[in-house]
This record gives structure tokens, C-alpha cells and sequence, in this order.
């Protein structure tokens, strides 16, 4: 067992222009035509995640659909290399965040469903994954937050390990609000990990009371360019690729 998934995780790096989301966002555009009342709709998706649940439950020993689901889920590539593309520099921001979000959404977290629940989870939060990016959904993006908290902190231990070789430290100062983040803003925590690993700046933008506030974390000694995102890209690649190792030791020991 494992041959499927590296042949889908294989799959994805290559076809990596498949753009899933857009795909997706095509299908909720659609349903949206339909299903006016955003509650009937979120009860709309619930029901189909559940309908693949329950049809992906007893499918985790055929190769073919291992391979198929690793396609599906994984979205690393597609998302990071768009990052690469960006000239102008007011972006470079944004890209920190993107890169993090693939890392956590497009790959840690559905491959650790698929680890411990089966093929179905991974397909369903990848589906919540790419519902709450294209829309506005309260029940939903719950249930994501909820879901990503666990990988989201796989992330963090990988990423803190390699901001402690590089930076040869062991603070990070989250403004007091790692416990706040972890539980309510998972991939927050993750985007403040890359900024003090590049060692550069990240704003956040949030409001609270109809007053908007921004926040600044990281450590302003470099500028974000495209070598700034490159090396994160290069980090985040490593990660992915030991996170995967992991998978597939793991996978074995539990299912032969």
C-alpha cells in the first residue's frame, strides 16, 4: 500500500496547471444559481461531503483509487507557482500567506485525513478547503477551522524546526496571541512562522467592532521580493516532501 498516492502526488506536481479551485468555484457558481439561501446551500454541501464519505469509507487497499484521491487533494504546485509570476511588490505580502495556505490546505491536512480516516476526509477537506476560498460560508468555514487545526500545528513544529537552524533562536513573539490563533485563526500562526523564518514583516488586517486594526509581526531586516518568495517556496517544498516521507512510513506501519 502507498504506491497510489506517490503516483497521484507525482501527478499533481506535473499536471500542476489543472487548476482545481477554479473548478470548483465553477460548481459553487452554479449551485449558487439555484440555491439562493446561503443556509440551504452550506445543508447542500454538507450532505454531498457526507455522500463521499460514506462512498470512499471501505476504499483505501485500490492503488487506482489512492492515486486518484492524492490527484485530488493535492494542490501544492498550482498555488505556489503563481507566486513566482508576481512583479509588483505591494503582492509580495499576500504571497506569504498564499504559500502557507497551500502548504497547510493543499497538502498537510488532507494527506493526515487521509492517514487516519481514510480517503473520503481527505476529499472532503479539500472540498472545505476550496468552498470557504470561493465563498462565504459560516458553517462550512467552521468546520475548516476546526479541521485545520490539528495539521496547522504539524506545520508549525516543522516550520519552528527550521526557523531554529537558520535563525540559531528559539522566540517568536506572536503578540500574544498564539492559544487565539491556534484555535480560531489556525494558518495565521503559520504565516507569522514564514515571516520571522525570511525574516521580514507580516500584516494583518483584521476588524473588530465595525473599527479596523492591522498588526505587524516578524522581524524587519529584509524586504519581500521574488528571492524572499522563492526561498520560502524552496522551504515549503522541503517540508512537503518530508511531510510525505512521513505519510508513507506512517501508512505502512498502520495498514500492513
Amino acid at each position: 500500500m502507498g504506491l497510489g498516492y506517490i503516483i497521484g502526488c507525482m501527478l499533481s506536481i506535473i499536471l500542476w496547471k489543472v487548476n482545481k479551485r477554479k473548478f470548483i468555484e465553477t460548481i459553487d457558481d452554479k449551485i449558487r444559481r439555484f440555491v439562493r439561501n446561503i443556509t440551504i446551500a452550506e445543508i447542500l454541501y454538507v450532505f454531498i461531503i457526507s455522500v463521499i464519505l460514506v462512498l470512499l469509507s471501505d476504499y483505501r487497499n485500490s492503488e487506482l483509487i489512492n492515486a486518484i484521491t492524492a490527484f485530488i487533494v493535492i494542490d501544492i504546485s498550482n498555488t505556489e507557482r503563481k507566486n513566482l509570476n508576481i512583479k509588483d511588490r505591494t503582492h509580495f505580502y499576500d504571497s506569504i500567506s498564499t504559500i502557507s495556505k497551500a502548504l497547510v490546505g493543499g497538502f498537510i491536512a488532507p494527506l493526515f485525513y487521509i492517514l487516519f480516516l481514510g480517503n473520503g476526509y481527505g476529499i472532503a477537506y479539500m472540498l472545505l478547503y476550496n468552498i470557504c476560498y470561493v465563498n462565504s460560508y459560516r458553517f462550512l468555514k467552521f468546520l475548516f477551522i476546526l479541521l485545520t487545526i490539528i495539521p496547522s500545528m504539524l506545520a508549525q513544529v516543522l516550520l519552528y524546526f527550521v526557523y531554529l537552524v537558520r535563525n540559531r533562536k528559539l522566540s517568536i513573539d506572536f503578540k500574544g496571541d498564539y492559544l487565539i490563533n491556534c484555535f480560531t485563526r489556525p494558518l495565521l500562526n503559520i504565516d507569522i512562522l514564514g515571516a520571522y523564518i525570511e525574516a521580514v514583516n507580516f500584516y494583518y488586517y483584521f476588524h473588530d467592532n465595525d473599527v479596523h486594526y492591522v498588526k505587524s509581526y516578524g522581524e524587519y531586516s529584509n524586504k519581500i521580493d521574488s528571492v524572499c518568495v522563492k526561498d520560502y517556496l524552496s522551504i515549503t517544498y522541503g517540508i512537503a516532501m518530508t511531510y510525505f516521507i512521513m505519510f508513507f512510513i506512517l501508512l505502512k506501519h498502520f495498514y500492513q
